[in-house]
């Protein structure tokens, strides 16, 4: 069935059984209600649940948006994972099949690991329903496999590596008081937020206008941080300097995963290499808690490559019905790109 959710930020009865459906598979924080809503509420979307039930109990669901084009995850670049929430293989192959079944003109899965279980379900169905399939890798997406222990994935590093770790830790400590800190934000949530954002924001994101403040996506990950710190999911780092803040992660953890969302530090203290120091520490935090992958969330970046050699394709699936609007949609997407792709070139000869 494809049930409507409302954007409203308290949580009803649906809202509870598909919250309930995400804790119970350890679904990925960008599709559970938490984030979904709040990020669909700042983007000016009503959320759609494609829903599977058996015997009553929900066992698939999957959050929708509708847009000018037809229907869309709620994913951007905020939001850059995303996987259907299924309690088991069947149940992920009906959502997949009763969603391409209603033949909307245009379907868009964006941020899918590639080869992924959703990924394998929907490329099936779209595929045996005659539907134009295009797909395009957007980013790829490092992660560390956490097998051993920390002092075995040290171990691994060129000696080299490991005594400039020491050596910009030994340096700092010369400036003054350093002390590393995890909170679950359960205490002076707000506080803590508003420290660590005016972090991120001083280095170059700031500068770009990539940082959360800047993009004015500061109230999202305040409401999303208020819902993972009361379900036990948020974790806050911070690497202080005689009580500053000079280093932050805002992350999440879920399951055996440990998401790295956000982070950034004062440029002013780079020759210590604050970001490096906290990341040692919270990886450090994720063997000794228990973790099994560490997830670093977004590109590969050349800093996250320095910690891993891993990293996932992630895909966006563009899908057309083979029905009449289905063919004008997807008309109307190749003059639209071509147009795009004319415009880039006139643009480069200029």
């Amino acid at each position: 069935m494809i049930a409507r959710a409302p954007t409203e930020p308290v949580i009803g009865p649906f809202h509870r059984e598909w919250a309930d459906l995400a804790d119970r598979t350890n679904a990925s924080p960008f599709v559970q209600p938490g984030w979904v809503l709040p990020w669909a509420e700042l983007r000016g979307f009503e959320v759609e649940l494609a829903a599977v039930r058996r015997d009553g109990t929900l066992v698939a669901a999957m959050p929708m948006v509708r847009t000018r084009k037809g229907k869309v995850t709620p994913t951007d670049w905020h939001t850059p994972l995303f996987e259907a929430i299924a309690a088991d293989d069947a149940a992920l192959t009906e959502l997949a099949e009763t969603l391409v079944a209603r033949h909307h003109r245009y379907l868009s899965l964006g941020f899918l690991h590639q080869d992924g279980p959703t990924h394998r379900a929907f490329i099936r169905s779209l595929r045996d329903a005659g539907y134009r399939v295009r797909q395009r890798t957007v980013l790829r997406s490092p992660y560390i496999h956490l097998t051993g222990s920390w002092e075995d994935f040290l171990a691994a590093w060129p000696a080299k590596r490991r005594s400039d770790l020491g050596r910009r830790r030994r340096r700092l400590e010369e400036q003054g008081v350093v002390s590393l800190e995890t909170h679950d934000g359960t205490g002076s949530l707000e506080d803590l937020l508003t420290e660590g954002f005016e972090v991120e924001a001083s280095g170059w994101k700031g500068t770009r206008g990539t940082a959360i403040r800047t993009e004015g996506t500061e109230s999202l990950y305040r409401r999303v941080a208020a819902w993972a710190a009361a379900e036990g999911k948020l974790r806050l780092g911070f690497l202080r300097l005689d009580g500053r803040a000079i280093a932050f992660d805002y992350c999440f953890e879920i399951g055996t995963t440990h998401y790295l969302v956000k982070t950034g530090f004062r440029p002013e203290y780079s020759a210590y290499a604050p970001g490096k120091l906290l990341r040692a520490h919270m990886i450090e935090a994720a063997y000794a808690a228990g973790f099994e992958t560490y997830d670093f969330v977004g590109d590969a970046d050349p800093w996250k490559m320095e910690w891993t050699d891993t990293a996932s394709p992630i895909v966006t699936v563009e899908a057309y019905s083979p029905r009449p609007l289905g063919v004008l949609a997807r008309t109307a997407g190749l003059i639209e790109r071509g147009g795009r792709w004319a415009g880039r070139r006139l643009r480069f000869r200029t």
